[in-house]
């Protein structure tokens, strides 16, 4: 029966560990979420664990086949173009898809950690009007932004004479409804670059480095893949944000 067949779905399921993708059953209630780049908890090794599914199981199925205990979330953790890139580094490098996984995603992906009120008082004294927009060549300004508007995959090299160049460059590129990632070298760079993004993006910007603990890491994660924040500005950790349609990255 159309029931029987239904109960019976058989995805590939990945952790952010070192090892391939695991066959799981679906159970019939869960049917309807299974989907691509979802969070999924499933028992492995007597615990039950979080990861993503790859997609329905092409393997032949036999022996004792377990089942997904939960699928997390309403919204892909990974998009099919995160998928991809995921199978092309796995090739590339040689590696397991658990690694490239677990090395794509931060863990407070999968291990949700509540965060804690920060004591700190961010600064903001420096204002965008403070840079010299006229500076900027309009000609390439207009060519980049073609590119971007075209939506197809290509590369700029923008021969900057300053940093301060650099974020001009970016902020006059920005439009807040498109999602774009920020690149900067270190921790420290972000502090500069912050308020001038910040005054374009206002809430929609997040931010994302290794100096942010548990917590912050969770809820920056979690407002990125609910569309909350769509500008992700941070160190190179920060290039796997789980953006859905990407605009560009600027590094």
């Amino acid at each position: 029966s159309s029931m029987l067949k239904f109960s019976m779905e058989f995805f590939d399921v990945l952790f952010p560990i070192n090892l391939g993708p695991l066959t799981y059953k679906c159970p019939e209630h869960l049917i309807d979420k299974a989907h691509p780049g979802m969070l999924v908890s499933a028992p492995l090794k007597k615990q039950i664990v979080k990861g993503i599914i790859l997609g329905k199981s092409s393997a032949p199925i036999s022996g004792d086949i377990k089942s997904i205990s939960n699928i997390n979330g309403e919204a892909s953790l990974l998009e099919p173009p995160m998928l991809k890139l995921l199978d092309w580094m796995a090739d590339y490098y040689i590696a397991n898809k658990g690694v490239v996984l677990k090395n794509i995603l931060p863990q407070e992906a999968f291990k949700k950690v509540k965060a804690r009120k920060s004591q700190r008082s961010e600064v903001r004294s420096q204002k965008s009007e403070q840079i010299l927009f006229t500076e900027i060549s309009e000609e390439i300004l207009s060519e980049v932004i073609e590119l971007i508007s075209k939506k197809d995959y290509k590369t700029f090299l923008l021969h900057a004479p300053s940093s301060e160049y650099e974020t001009a460059f970016i902020s006059k590129i920005l439009e807040p409804k498109e999602n774009a990632i920020i690149l900067v070298p270190e921790i420290v760079n972000i502090s500069h670059i912050e308020p001038i993004i910040r005054e374009i993006a206002g809430e929609k910007l997040c931010i994302l480095h290794s100096g942010l603990n548990k917590g912050q890491r969770s809820e920056t994660i979690e407002k990125i893949i609910s569309g909350q924040c769509n500008i992700v500005l941070g160190t190179r950790m920060a290039v796997f944000a789980p953006l859905k349609n990407l605009s560009h990255i600027a590094v």
